[in-house]
């Protein structure tokens, strides 16, 4: 488990029908599974297995595995946005008996995870209280590799809390450690901190050398950190007025680029645009940026951060007209509100063409739908007359009514497409390993809904032709027709592999030959 993690959870997924173990073992069993999923970085998207886990040895004398399963509940309650209940479970981990815990390891991790659940909800103290436990506790057990860890923790309170100086003392000493022990990519990380403090102190100078640094200590096997650092140095350069290297280092990204480092990179490019005037390449950025926070954040989120950013962009505007003369004020003014004025043009010119292009579909589906029925009515009038020239033509209208509900379907496919939760799914397929939370239980049902919607006419007619299938099987008929793996199937259902294989088999069982092979002939 903690030398090669990949193989404990392939080990614990060749386990067929865990639920049929004995208690205490299938309690073992949920306790080991979430930790190797925990430890190869899988995030978790509910809590059902580790509770049993939890449930288990809560009532047992076993206050070490009680511990670990609590600490794990917690990591679990992390992953899926529950911080209330992470740090309910951290806590009741440290309250069991912080002596039970031989993994010193695993204990600086329960302080360090809580210490992360307080500063998420700005309890800036308690997290410092917490990381300065870990790294107290590291420092007495001579864990040079895991006191990085603390350090780095109090380091990024303090630059939570404006502490730029205090902040700075704790990256260097990361620094220093990190070359005590030979580590190098903890000593990229210190330097890359550093930078980030620099930035902050609108010391850029200081800031340029420091990430240039970075940049060449980097490890070349994290594509993101390198990313990463490419953007800050970029937003260095802006600072400094060499926007054409600024716009060179703004320009490199990672094959698999993380969406929240490409929604700031293009933020930042749409900054060095506008202050080159190049208004036409700024909108482009702006535009895409702006795409990718709509697929990254909750609409109520988007709309509060976008005010922050208009406010500290019409503060920061103040600032450098204040310093100019009245005549240039007044020519700064209208040329910046008929710039405003035409990128509201564009951006509402683009998206009536959108909804014109949604309507147009909407159209053509219901255009279909009016086919169909109409198809359907002269096939009922058929049912009486059974003459050969009849029974032709019963046929030919039965084919010409498959036609028709193939291209509603297509027409259905297309207004999908249109949504923001297609562009989350084709993102997922070009990974070669999904290993993150996607989306929560509320987003989900979301997506159901939307498909329902959308796929409504299909599912009517897969009922008809199949009156057995429920509402959550035609939902994943859905899915087997627009022909996407299991793999992604489980993600957006929140099932697992042994679920999703039982009922494949009760569709199956449910369905003709030939609808069953219609289906999922199309997933093949």
């Amino acid at each position: 488990m903690n030398v090669r993690p990949d193989s404990a959870l392939a080990l614990l997924n060749l386990i067929q029908f865990p639920q049929e173990m004995k208690t205490a073992d299938r309690a073992l069993y949920s306790l080991l599974f979430t930790q190797a999923e925990q430890k190869n970085r899988i995030s978790h998207t509910n809590d059902s297995l580790i509770r049993i886990a939890v449930d288990y040895y809560k009532d047992k004398d076993d206050k070490e595995q009680e511990t670990k399963a609590y600490y794990y509940l917690g990591c679990v309650y992390q992953d899926i946005g529950d911080i209330v209940g992470a740090t309910d479970a951290f806590l009741k981990a440290l309250n069991i008996n912080p002596q039970v815990i031989n993994d010193t390891e695993r204990l600086t991790m329960i302080y360090e995870n809580l210490a992360e659940c307080y500063q998420s909800q700005g309890f800036y103290d308690k997290a410092m209280e917490m990381y300065r436990i870990s790294y107290k506790t590291n420092i007495n057990h001579n864990e040079e590799k895991n006191i990085l860890f603390s350090l780095q923790g109090i380091g990024e309170v303090f630059m939570y809390q404006h502490q730029w100086d205090s902040a700075a003392y704790y990256y260097n000493e990361i620094i220093e450690k990190s070359r005590a022990i030979g580590d190098s990519s903890w000593i990229s990380i210190g330097i890359s901190n550093l930078a980030h403090v620099y930035y902050n102190q609108k010391k850029y100078p200081e800031a340029y050398h420091t990430a240039l640094k970075s940049i060449h200590n980097n490890n070349e096997d994290k594509e993101n950190e390198i990313t990463s650092k490419y953007i800050l140095l970029g937003d260095i350069l802006i600072q400094l007025g060499q926007y054409d290297s600024a716009r060179y280092y703004l320009s490199l990204n990672s094959i698999k680029e993380d969406p929240f480092l490409r929604a700031s990179r293009h933020f930042s490019l749409y900054e060095l645009e506008k202050k080159c005037g190049k208004y036409k390449e700024a909108t482009q950025y702006i535009d895409t940026y702006t795409t990718l926070y709509d697929s990254l954040r909750e609409e109520k989120n988007k709309e509060e951060i976008a005010k922050l950013i208009n406010s500290y962009t019409i503060e920061r505007y103040k600032r450098e007209i204040s310093e100019k003369q009245k005549h240039q004020t007044r020519i700064s003014i209208s040329f910046s509100i008929l710039i405003i004025i035409s990128i509201l043009f564009i951006f509402l010119m683009i998206d009536r063409h959108r909804k014109q292009e949604y309507i147009g579909l909407h159209k053509s589906l219901m255009k279909k739908r009016g086919e169909i029925m109409k198809m359907q009515e002269e096939l009922n009038s058929m049912d009486m007359n059974h003459s050969p020239n009849s029974i032709q033509e019963k046929e030919n209208k039965q084919n010409i009514l498959k036609q028709l509900q193939k291209e509603k379907f297509y027409y259905s496919i297309q207004l999908f497409q249109k949504t923001s939760y297609y562009k989350t799914i084709q993102e997922l397929k070009q990974k070669r390993r999904i290993e993150e939370k996607v989306f929560t239980s509320g987003e989900r049902e979301l997506l159901w809904d939307c498909i329902y919607q959308i796929f409504s006419d299909t599912m009517s007619y897969l009922k008809a032709q199949c009156p057995e299938l429920t509402r959550e099987d035609l939902l994943y008929c859905i899915f087997y027709l627009l022909g996407y793996s299991n793999s992604i199937i489980i993600i957006c259902t929140g099932s697992n592999a042994n679920a999703l294989k039982s009922r494949k088999n009760r569709l199956k069982n449910k369905m003709t030959k030939e609808l069953y092979s219609f289906i999922f002939s199309t997933y093949k």
